[in-house]
């Protein structure tokens, strides 16, 4: 049993010698990242390896997820009433710079609301789903099958069946605790569900070589006409009723031009996930009337 153990211990070593050459010859990062887990690796000889393919490991996901997430073209009204030029113009160079460097247009016919009461968030999110006509896109890295979380699915089961296009991403990681049996309910019945790089393992609900690279969006866009964002996942935590106490998370649902941006992050994610640049998303909003000018810029951080 020693010899084993020893033996076990000098391949350890030799496994971390292996990542230390990968990271420098295959890494296309900054020195200092570089550096750090070369001696993360030569410092912790038996467990390093574990650390980096946990938390370091990204070369490959990375520049297949930038490859995706190239702007498409985008058209958006520029009418300015004088009230909306005075209260941008002390923002233009922030504005400008997020345009052109994060791709980020600034947006103007546009209505926005905040829920400072997750239930009423909720209701809000509910109340949309049911109305849905054509198409609900859901986006979450926390979409649990709860008290909060289980209805919602219960009634995109109803709207799959009214002819309703129904797409969802859910994080690997975040969104564990949703059952086997309950992702092939959904598939089955015609909606169709992505999993953001789940476990690679059958036992171990993190098993991913890329544990560090998760979905943290929080979106719902429905007909094109309406999204719900904010920092409000869908779950028993975000309504005061989960293990880990309860805390303050702040929505809001969004109608106008914005909602271009997001139906634009959703389709780059989708594709991402389903290796086809091919499939077409419908951009076009549904403008209900001409919003009053509310300013919005919506900036993708990948």
């Amino acid at each position: 049993m020693l010899k084993i153990l020893i033996a076990l211990k000098d391949y350890l070593v030799f496994i971390n010698i292996i990542f230390a050459c990968i990271i420098i010859f295959f890494e296309r990062r900054r020195p200092v990242f570089t550096l750090f887990w070369i001696t993360v690796l030569l410092l912790t000889s038996y467990f390093g390896f574990i650390m980096y393919l946990f938390f370091g490991m990204g070369f490959k996901k990375r520049r297949a997820l930038a490859k995706y997430y190239l702007k498409n073209s985008k058209n958006y009204s520029t009418k300015l009433n004088e009230k909306s030029k005075l209260s941008l113009k002390k923002w233009t160079g922030l504005s400008k710079y997020l345009d052109t460097v994060l791709l980020g247009k600034m947006t103007h016919n546009n209505n926005f609301t905040f829920y400072q009461n997750p239930e009423e968030f909720f209701k809000s999110l509910t109340a949309s789903i049911r109305k849905a006509k054509k198409t609900i896109f859901m986006e979450y890295y926390i979409f649990d099958d709860d008290e909060v979380g289980g209805p919602i699915y219960d009634l995109l089961l109803e709207k799959v069946k009214e002819g309703v296009e129904i797409k969802i991403i859910i994080d690997g990681a975040g969104t564990r605790g949703v059952s086997r049996k309950r992702r092939e309910e959904l598939k089955k019945a015609g909606i169709k569900l992505e999993v953001f790089f789940p476990s690679y393992f059958p036992f171990i609900k993190m098993g991913n070589l890329r544990a560090n690279y998760r979905d943290h969006r929080k979106i719902t866009l429905v007909d094109n006409a309406v999204c719900y964002s904010g920092g409000l996942n869908i779950g028993n935590d975000y309504v005061g009723k989960g293990r880990l106490g309860k805390w303050q998370d702040i929505g809001f649902s969004l109608k106008g031009e914005a909602i271009i941006d997001y139906i634009h992050e959703f389709e780059r994610s989708w594709k991402f996930l389903k290796k086809d640049i091919k499939e077409v998303f419908e951009t076009k909003v549904v403008k209900i009337k001409e919003y009053s000018s509310n300013p919005i810029q919506v900036v993708s951080s990948g």
